[in-house]
């Protein structure tokens, strides 16, 4: 890749992103279709009338930073449940069930620190999901590319093993999947530090952690409902 970064395609940053700041030997890299991505954005569109009552909630105080994260983390709950339904179908003979991705407009609150998807084994066992997300700008010009986690996001800082976040950089319509670990493995084997010094609301989950995990930690949904997930890997 030669050139000013600018010049770069979509897919051309996203692995920069991915190989070099982050230093990935695995991931997954997709792209939505363009009906996917138009949904994406006319969701966050439809979020407007809500998101002075959100900011307020979540202590945030630019709206247009709240629509282009909402933008960038439903990008990455449909690519997750992209990913899942090709898994489920190519090695798991369509026995799991998988939400759909969720574009309902929520006027309550306690919405926002729910699950954004779920998957049910064929035993009946639910695990919920969590859907992180930076871009490629963010990543770009940090230190080690992050994700954001609320102090009110009780659901994923209860540390239940039971429940997975997962984790995705996005440039256009580009989606980096960089792992699905476990709740339960934060404050362990992830550590959550201050997103900064000043900000008492938020902390961060570093990419440094994630690449320490071992392969069944760091894909930790994907090996619990089916092993043979590997071969895609």
């Amino acid at each position: 890749m030669t050139g000013s970064f600018s010049t770069w395609t979509d897919r051309a940053k996203l692995i920069y992103i991915c190989k070099v700041r982050c230093e990935a030997t695995e991931y997954y890299l997709r792209t939505l279709t363009e009906a996917q991505a138009v949904a994406c954005e006319l969701h966050v569109q439809s979020l407007a009338p809500t998101s002075s009552i959100r900011i307020a909630h979540k202590g945030q105080t630019d709206i247009g930073k709240q629509q282009r994260d909402g933008l960038i983390g439903k990008m990455v709950e449909v690519e997750g449940v992209n990913l899942l339904r090709e898994i489920n179908r190519r090695y798991l003979h369509d026995s799991l069930q998988i939400t759909e991705p969720d574009f309902k407009v929520y006027l309550s609150l306690a919405k926002s620190f729910g699950e954004d998807l779920s998957v049910t084994t064929s035993a009946g066992l639910r695990l919920p999901i969590h859907s992180k997300a930076t871009s490629v700008e963010t990543a770009r010009i940090v230190t080690v590319p992050s994700w954001v986690i609320e102090n009110a996001d009780y659901r994923i800082l209860a540390g239940n093993p039971d429940e997975y976040f997962m984790l995705g950089i996005v440039q256009g319509r580009r989606v980096a999947l960089m792992g699905f670990p476990s709740c339960g493995l934060l404050g362990t084997k992830i550590e959550l530090r201050p997103l900064d010094k000043n900000l008492a609301t938020k902390q961060c989950i570093y990419y440094s952690d994630i690449r320490k995990l071992t392969k069944m930690e760091r894909w930790g949904l994907l090996y619990r409902i089916g092993d043979r997930y590997r071969d895609v890997c």
